[in-house]
């Protein structure tokens, strides 16, 4: 899992969806990896800080689990994620990727007047569709 912040998700995934199975959660951010391991340690689930596209990850993988990170990550640098995903995924692999709606992130920031995070990109679905379709204005 990329993006596990708190490790709810990640907890949630070894105990009602893939109980037989172990799970790398990572998170950029070192102090929601701690808060992963204080309030959701589970013996199928390792917690690590890293950044998805520097750091190294090894293995191959039949499932990445991508919460709402891809609109956080900068649109020049979606290139080089999803190139190392494909290295990382098995033959059979699945990439499962979820983002807000671009509207209701325009709303929240209007009514915020503020980001979120560092990177607050829109995701549409030809970024999806298309990985490196859609350049930096």
């Amino acid at each position: 899992m990329i993006g596990c912040g708190a490790g709810e998700s990640a907890l949630h995934l070894v105990e009602h969806v893939a109980p037989q199975t172990n799970i790398l959660a990572v998170d950029l951010a070192s102090n929601s990896v701690e808060i992963a391991q204080k309030l959701f340690p589970h013996p199928q689930i390792q917690y690590q800080q890293m950044d998805v596209i520097t750091d190294t990850i090894d293995g191959s993988w039949d499932v990445i689990v991508m919460p709402d990170v891809l609109e956080h990550i900068p649109l020049d640098g979606r290139d080089v994620l999803f190139e190392k995903l494909n290295t990382l995924l098995s033959d059979r692999g699945i990439l499962l990727i979820t983002c807000p709606a671009p509207n209701a992130r325009r709303s929240r920031r209007r009514a915020e007047n503020t980001l979120s995070q560092i990177v607050d990109e829109d995701v549409s679905l030809e970024d999806l569709m298309q990985p490196g379709s859609r350049t930096a204005d």
